[in-house]
């Protein structure tokens, strides 16, 4: 790794000169002592102190993309990697790179330790791209990420039907699973296979059944059928390693009430587990699943409250985390949560709480949400300090990024929040601002599905989704 001191000057040529004159050899060899001399001073730098503090910390230091620029308390050290000593204590770490946002870390150097920075930067103008449907009359319902980056999108065509489309490597989409659905499709994470919701032979036309199919829609295999109750199947989702699928049904009441049933179904096994029976309603296509698929996070509706809940798939044990909003418009199926990489903590946005906070606002513009961050076994909050946004996520280097609108009003921009709280906003991002909006995240690849909802001057709402890349190359 090479060291961040400064610039190798070019070699001095040793060979020998031959003068005419014992004057003009003399008169060399005093230029040549003079030069040598000014070469040790460029080269030759005193160590960085502060106070009495000696160089007794190091640091390494790399970046995504690689070369960036790196300033520790406003002092230059070269460009990434690099690995530097420094003095022990709280340093201020920025890198800088042409083209992409700049970004700050606070770090804590110590004592005859060697600390390590592993730094994303990303694009100051990201690439995006409208996800448009296939079909006319067909809208976007939902839109979400492979584990190797590409997109995934479920058309909702005019009547009951759903297909499910992806965005090719190619920037063309093709068309997944079964040649016609009636219900939810979602692709397996490597998308090798396609769940899908079916009706069976009953007349009451229930979608009572899952399926699973090829993604060229061959080899179809029926999985489960609901028991002969009034529960319907309204949704599904797999968890992160292809191996389980969870279900989500729901029972409507003589009363009107409504309750939902939440089962694991192993993707080899025969009969889905009961995990959960609360009353409300499971609002679909809105699960955020843990990296080891232990635990997912998902948004209930009970008359007109949404609220944020966790739900532990070994156990069952469900946990109420916060209440989001109380109005009748339907909420983006996207909870604003996200976890850690190693899965420990979770971060989420919510109303502010306390008792001076208003009461989930009811009236008048509504303030940025808080965010919070939680320990994953115990779901106790608190907030990140005094940030706020939208739709947060966790990345690798321990900062965290949301989607902002500073002044309530223009254009959405990504905020950067370090592990202190302490905010920075990139440039404004290039798509169109509305007051709804929610984004799915994968950071792995540095891009997310940022969807935006505007209203027209009938009444009438859309929803309209961006896929936007942070990273040159990312992958689809």
């Amino acid at each position: 790794m090479p060291q961040a001191v400064a610039a190798p000057l070019a070699p001095i040529d040793a060979r020998p000169l031959v003068y005419a004159t014992h004057g003009r050899w003399l008169w060399a060899a005093v230029g040549g002592a003079v030069a040598l001399a000014a070469a040790a001073v460029l080269v030759w730098r005193p160590p960085m102190q502060v106070g009495d503090q000696n160089l007794d910390a190091e640091l390494q230091v790399s970046s995504v993309p690689i070369g960036a620029s790196i300033e520790v308390d406003g002092r230059a050290y070269g460009r990434t990697p690099a690995t530097i000593r420094l003095p022990a204590g709280e340093r201020r770490v920025t890198l800088r790179l042409d083209s992409h946002a700049d970004t700050t870390y606070r770090i804590q150097a110590r004592r005859n330790e060697t600390t390590t920075l592993d730094a994303e930067l990303w694009l100051q103008t990201p690439r995006i791209q409208r996800l448009r449907p296939t079909l006319p009359g067909a809208t976007i319902a939902d839109a979400r990420f492979l584990a190797d980056g590409r997109v995934t999108f479920m058309l909702a065509l005019p009547g009951d039907e759903r297909q499910l489309w992806l965005l090719g490597a190619d920037d063309l989409p093709h068309r997944l699973g079964p040649s016609e659905g009636r219900g939810a499709l979602a692709a397996s994470p490597d998308g090798q296979r396609v769940a899908y919701l079916a009706r069976s032979e009953r007349t009451d036309g229930r979608l009572d059944e899952l399926g699973l199919v090829a993604p060229d829609g061959v080899s179809t295999e029926r999985r489960y059928q609901l028991p002969g109750t009034g529960e319907r199947l309204i949704d599904l989702s797999w968890a992160p390693d292809g191996e389980r699928l969870l279900l989500v049904g729901h029972e409507q009441r003589t009363d009107g009430s409504v309750r939902s049933q939440l089962r694991v179904a192993g993707a080899q096994e025969d009969e889905p587990r009961l995990l959960l029976s609360f009353p409300g309603e499971v609002i679909p296509s809105s699960y955020t699943w843990r990296p080891d698929g232990v635990q997912l996070a998902f948004l209930t509706r009970s008359d007109r409250l949404i609220a944020l809940c966790l739900l532990d798939v070994r156990t069952g044990e469900f946990r109420y985390l916060a209440d989001l909003s109380k109005d009748d418009s339907p909420p983006l199926p996207v909870a604003p949560v996200a976890w850690s990489p190693d899965g420990r903590r979770l971060v989420y946005a919510a109303p502010a709480q306390g008792p001076t906070a208003p009461a989930l606002w009811p009236f008048g513009p509504k303030p940025p949400p808080t965010l919070f961050t939680a320990e994953a076994h115990t779901a106790v909050s608190q907030p990140l300090a005094n940030a706020t946004g939208q739709s947060p996520a966790w990345r690798r280097d321990g900062s965290v990024v949301a989607l902002a609108r500073p002044n309530g009003s223009g254009p959405l921009v990504l905020r950067i929040v370090d592990p202190q709280g302490e905010s920075r906003d990139a440039e404004p991002l290039p798509l169109e601002a509305a007051n709804t909006f929610a984004a799915r995240w994968d950071l792995a690849h540095a891009q997310a599905i940022v969807a935006v909802r505007s209203t027209n001057g009938f009444g009438g709402s859309q929803t309209d989704h961006w896929l936007v890349r942070f990273r040159e190359g990312a992958a689809r």
